[in-house]
């Protein structure tokens, strides 16, 4: 699958962006876990540290939240960067 490579753009908001889609494309919605660190990482062929940069971006932004030793979830009324309202 992999991420694909933008020199304007870094591979952290790459990943926060794909998560951000998939919760506008209502794939992701209120309260759904998200893929953990390592498996997202895994599979999108980034570092561990990549992923978990964009999951404390998106937590930052709130539209997730990190719940100890269970993992991250789509915060509720999380609305995308680019939707309005």
């Amino acid at each position: 699958m992999g991420v694909e490579s933008d020199p304007k753009i870094s591979r952290t908001e790459m990943v926060a962006e794909r998560i951000l889609n998939l919760i506008s494309k209502g794939v992701l919605k209120e309260g759904d876990k998200i893929p953990s660190i390592r498996q997202l990482s895994k599979e999108l062929n980034v570092s561990i540290n990549t992923v978990k940069d964009a999951y404390w971006k998106l937590e930052s932004r709130n539209y997730i939240v990190a719940v100890p030793q269970s993992g991250f979830y789509v915060k509720k009324q999380a609305r995308p960067l680019h939707e309005s309202g």
